[in-house]
């Protein structure tokens, strides 16, 4: 599930990046935002970040 919900979340991030700016910038927004919202989240997203990057 959490998978899942990464991957819809850097699918949108790679959406709007083509619209705007790189992908990385979108897609770290995104995941900010994601942080914001769910706390819950924040342990396993930044782990998940230092692993993509």
């Amino acid at each position: 599930m959490f998978d899942e919900h990464v991957e819809a979340c850097l699918k949108a991030a790679r959406r709007e990046a083509g619209k705007t700016r790189t992908i990385g910038q979108e897609t770290r927004r995104g995941i900010d935002r994601l942080l914001e919202k769910d706390g819950q989240l924040a342990g396993m997203m930044k782990r998940f970040q230092a692993w993509k990057y």
